[in-house]
């Protein structure tokens, strides 16, 4: 009898779970698609680049919606068997409460074991499915450049973001280009004219991309840090800039650190370390010269212009140590966030069991809408999480497993309530 049980509870609960997680994935990808067409990004791409889009995407939502399908199939399932007093009989028949939790919560850790290998595997192999499409892909040089538009692309790690603005006598449109660059200066750039070529090459992986070729003419570089710092130049050539994908920067958003893999993101934060380890060697290598040029010579004649080199690339340093700093807690954000966000399944599953028996009502309606309202308490604690660690209030490995505390207490808390009012 028991084993009878656990079929019908388990039976019940996967088709409540298809049904929830069907209407969920079409109401996203409604969403995504509307997100995308109607805003200056879809018309960067275009309509046929946006459906595509609307299939590689697929493996994104599923991860991201499946916590919440799986607590509103267990509110939706429970409160069924509540409201028929079908939770009563199977107590009355001998059943503990560890017993009749026994299905949701081995579905909940399957649903956190699948979040668990899109994480470390699924979103590689998503990513590289993502790419393959996007370089297949033929860009307008004229639509990509139309004035209004906004992208960035890459060269290694600096980010290069391009704006695109309408000539006051009507002319064709003039550029301006951003330089973002951890380890160095940042930079504007503006040219009156510009001319672009696209091109399909292979990147230093060996993987094939497309690269943007930009020549400017009557440009002007200014410092965004000293604005009396000008320089102006006939021509300009930026050559070999990557272009990231346009369907995974615009359809699935978040940053590429949010798209990549678990292991490709601790390969990044690898990187960070290793880097802050040169600067560091460096650091202390420019010091000693420094003091050495001092006690030697008094830095007098040419060895003045090594010392004043010196204490420049010194001043530095404290900056470009705070970029990667904030660039490291933010790669150590997204890996715990990863990590706790994958046994969100496991934890609805838990809090969904005593909403569930607390619902009277046979609606799956009820079901779903008490599942996305603490889906949305869920996301919202984490988006408070992240700002608090932005703000260094909270150290960003802390911060995303704050919804999961919380999630634990609340299931702990429910199923307790909901035992000792049925004893």
């Amino acid at each position: 009898m028991v084993r009878t049980l656990l079929r019908y509870v388990s039976a019940e609960l996967l088709r409540t779970l298809c049904v929830a997680l069907g209407w969920l994935m079409l109401v996203g990808m409604l969403v995504v698609f509307l997100r995308t067409r109607f805003t200056e990004a879809g018309k960067l791409l275009g309509l046929r680049e946006c459906l595509a889009g609307l299939i590689v995407v697929v493996p994104y939502l599923f991860g991201f919606l499946l916590p919440a399908a799986m607590l509103a199939a267990v509110i939706s399932t429970f409160g069924r068997l509540s409201s028929d007093n079908e939770l009563l009989a199977m107590r009355a028949s001998g059943l503990s409460p560890l017993r009749i939790a026994v299905a949701p919560l081995i579905g909940g850790l399957l649903a956190s074991l699948m979040i668990l290998w899109l994480n470390v595997e699924g979103f590689g192999y998503a990513a590289a499915w993502l790419a393959d499409v996007e370089v297949n892909i033929d860009y307008d040089e004229d639509r990509l450049t139309h004035a209004g538009n906004t992208f960035d692309l890459r060269d290694g790690d600096t980010k290069m973001i391009f704006t695109f603005m309408r000539a006051p006598d009507g002319g064709p449109p003039r550029v301006r280009v951003s330089r973002e660059d951890p380890s160095g200066d940042p930079f504007v750039v503006e040219a009156q004219r510009f001319r672009c070529l696209i091109e399909r090459r292979n990147n230093r992986k060996g993987q094939p991309r497309r690269f943007v070729d930009f020549y400017l003419e009557d440009v002007e570089v200014v410092d965004p840090q000293r604005i009396e710092a000008k320089a102006s130049f006939k021509k300009m050539e930026l050559l070999n800039l990557e272009m990231p994908g346009a369907i995974t920067r615009t359809i699935i958003g978040g940053g590429s650190k949010m798209r990549s893999s678990l292991p490709e993101n601790l390969r990044q934060l690898h990187k960070l370390d290793t880097r802050v380890v040169k600067r560091t060697a460096i650091f202390e290598r420019d010091l000693r010269r420094i003091r050495a040029l001092l006690l030697t010579s008094g830095c007098g004649g040419g060895k003045a212009r090594t010392c004043t080199k010196l204490v420049a690339r010194l001043y530095k340093y404290p900056r470009n140590l705070r970029r990667i700093s904030i660039e490291r807690d933010r790669l150590v954000g997204e890996v715990s966030r990863k990590v706790a966000f994958s046994f969100s399944p496991l934890l609805f599953a838990l809090v969904g069991l005593g909403l569930g028996a607390m619902t009277r009502r046979s609606s799956k309606l009820v079901g779903l809408s008490l599942g996305v309202l603490v889906a949305a308490l869920y996301y919202g604690t984490w988006v408070a999480g992240k700002a608090l660690a932005q703000q260094e209030l909270l150290h960003p490995a802390v911060s995303p497993w704050l919804p999961n505390i919380l999630c634990l207490v609340a299931g702990i808390w429910l199923l307790f309530r909901q035992n000792r009012a049925v004893s």
